[in-house]
């Protein structure tokens, strides 16, 4: 008789909120994936975030543009707030500001 075994890894979710440094109010929009997968998710207007991670998985991957990206490392806890700081050297300016500067150079 042959037995065969089959790993099935557990699955949990990770949770928190993730706010700005400078002026310590949430932050929407933030990647939050599991550094070496394809697993990603996003926070919500109110900064919260919900990801789902396999045991195995150790660092979560905090990045958005105009922020410096963080990692985390997870352990047995379920709930990682996170605090962004600005200036990773990346400004996204909006057609109207863009224009606006242009305008202000010549």
């Amino acid at each position: 008789m042959t037995t065969l075994a089959f790993s099935q890894s557990k699955t949990r979710t990770i949770t928190g909120i993730v706010k700005s440094f400078e002026e310590s109010f949430p932050l929407e929009g933030v990647s939050v994936s599991v550094k070496g997968t394809k697993t990603a998710s996003g926070t919500q207007a109110d900064g919260i975030y919900y990801i789902n991670v396999a045991e195995q998985d150790s660092i979560l991957v905090f990045s958005l543009p105009g922020y410096q990206t963080q990692e985390i490392k997870i352990s047995a806890d379920n709930e990682y707030n996170v605090i962004l700081k600005a200036g990773n050297g990346i400004l996204f300016l909006s057609p109207e500001e863009s224009s606006s500067q242009m305008r202000c150079r010549r």
